[in-house]
């Protein structure tokens, strides 16, 4: 990088010859930071880490994930930035299924400090089936990269969840988050009540670990927004596994599809215990980007059956069909597919 500035300092630019190009919020906040940086390199104060040399271990359970990502120019104001949903998307997929979510949420702004460090819970949203939640940390030192949240939103009268975690640094000390919870027993409910006890903040450093230990216990009731149900029933099979599309619940932000599937015993062995993803277009052309929720199955002696769920992006208002083509995804390098034929569903709504 150094030799390419030298060389870049022997070439004579007039300034009639300089174009102006646009960059992107990404790119201008990298700067201020780098800036920042160097223009200030005060010493830090030590944390109350506790360091354990440990490989990564999944603190959330099913689809865990927490991202190291700085983007400073969004630190404008407490909670740092205005739209967490838009952010972390960006951040990370950019696939664009949170872009309706803040309109549609519901404002905490709850906060909890312990061993100097403020977990705010942001807003919250629930779709019948998962909740998502956006939250912002604050503290006086600064906690590195790759954090993750010990504690995960457990909902009442439920027999378990899953759900996945991203949290990237908005600047020194500074952090936004988001996290789903996917209940396996709610599906179409109209509220639902939520604890999420934060026992200790988690920073990933290769095979190592950091875990600074406090208390941050919430508690909140959401309703969920508007839903319309349409039951779909449509299957397709391919040699011995078969897919089911059980329903698809619209929101206001989403839909998501609940769908079940069916693989034999020999092609669960063959394919090392293989997953079906979805993959939706409309009528119109449009791609669906979504994600999934996770679920539950049992693996017997007759083979795999699983029920799933996974969220999309809002529906285009002037689509009439979805068109869903699952593929049979082997774990592993080698990434082997089946494509099963596609269903066609007619939008009812």
């Amino acid at each position: 990088m150094n030799n390419d500035y030298r060389m870049l300092n022997g070439i004579k630019i007039a300034e009639n010859e300089m174009v102006e190009a646009e960059v992107t919020d990404i790119e201008r906040a990298a700067l201020k930071r780098t800036l920042r940086s160097k223009l200030n390199r005060r010493g830090k104060k030590g944390g109350h880490w506790q360091r354990n040399a440990a490989a990564a271990a999944v603190l959330l359970g099913v689809g865990a994930v927490a991202l190291g990502l700085t983007f400073p120019a969004y630190a404008t104001s407490v909670p740092f930035v205005g739209d967490i949903f838009k952010l972390i998307d960006k951040g990370s997929s950019g696939s664009g299924l949170y872009d309706s979510y803040k309109e549609n949420s519901t404002e905490i702004n709850i906060s909890k400090t312990s061993q100097d460090v403020t977990i705010t819970l942001n807003d919250a949203i629930f779709d019948g089936k998962t909740t998502t939640i956006t939250f912002s940390i604050k503290s006086e030192t600064d906690l590195g990269e790759n954090l993750t949240l010990k504690g995960y939103p457990t909902a009442q009268k439920t027999s378990g969840a899953s759900g996945s975690q991203k949290i990237i640094k908005v600047d020194e000390g500074r952090y936004v988050g988001i996290i789903t919870a996917t209940s396996f027993d709610h599906n179409g409910a109209d509220s639902i009540k939520m604890n999420w006890d934060i026992d200790s903040i988690v920073q990933m450093d290769g095979d190592s670990m950091r875990e600074m230990k406090g208390t941050w216990n919430f508690a909140l009731e959401l309703a969920s927004t508007e839903q319309t149900v349409q039951l779909v029933g449509e299957s397709t099979e391919h040699g011995e596994a078969t897919l089911a599309i059980e329903k698809i619940i619209y929101s206001p932000m989403s839909f998501t599809v609940y769908y079940g599937y069916d693989i034999s015993k020999e092609v669960a062995q063959e394919w090392n215990d293989p997953d079906i993803e979805l993959s939706i277009v409309d009528n119109l052309g449009n791609v669906y980007n979504g994600q999934g929720n996770g679920g539950r199955g049992i693996k017997e002696n007759s083979g795999m059956k699983w029920s799933m769920t996974k969220t999309f992006q809002q529906l285009q208002p002037d689509a009439s069909e979805l068109i869903i083509t699952p593929t049979i995804v082997k774990p592993g390098e080698d990434g082997q597919t089946v494509v099963l034929d596609e269903i066609v569903i007619p939008i009812k709504k």
